[in-house]
């Protein structure tokens, strides 16, 4: 999953971006998950960078013709606690929904990223708070911009 300001609505999976969205718009927001359901993510500036990275490298370094990339597996409660804690006023609430709830169970909550640190040197710059920090000042300047 990445997380992102860019997050399309109808994406099931990008919940997380939803919430943090919604915790700058309307201040409330109802994961589809269980509190304690997480997955690997990653932070869009992280993703940017890969793509970048991957063109620019030696090819003849590259051993696969694709990468798992992972930054950190966040579940949707410490989404949550996180949120709480850093905008004031912030309400969540938990409603497991048996679609969302499947698609994401599916989902490695760590994926093995060794291929591409071996072959181009990846290595995420963002973790969850720094991943966190930076979406909240995103959304928060669009938002300001917008009114």
């Amino acid at each position: 999953m990445v997380l992102s300001p860019f997050a399309p609505a109808g994406a099931v999976t990008a919940y997380p971006s939803h919430a943090f969205r919604a915790a700058i718009e309307t201040g409330q927001f109802t994961f589809p998950m269980a509190r304690d359901a997480g997955a690997s993510n990653l932070f869009l500036d992280d993703v940017v960078d890969s793509l970048l990275q991957i063109n620019l490298e030696d090819r003849k370094r590259n051993t696969e013709p694709a990468y798992n990339l992972h930054a950190y597996t966040v579940t949707a409660g410490e989404i949550a606690d996180l949120l709480t804690a850093r905008v004031q006023g912030f309400e969540t609430t938990f409603d497991p929904d048996s679609v969302v709830d499947d698609l994401t169970q599916r989902l490695s909550d760590s994926l093995v990223t060794t291929s591409a640190k071996t072959d181009w040197d990846w290595a995420p710059k963002f973790d969850f708070e720094a991943s966190a920090e930076t979406l909240l000042d995103r959304i928060s300047a669009e938002t300001s911009a917008s009114s």
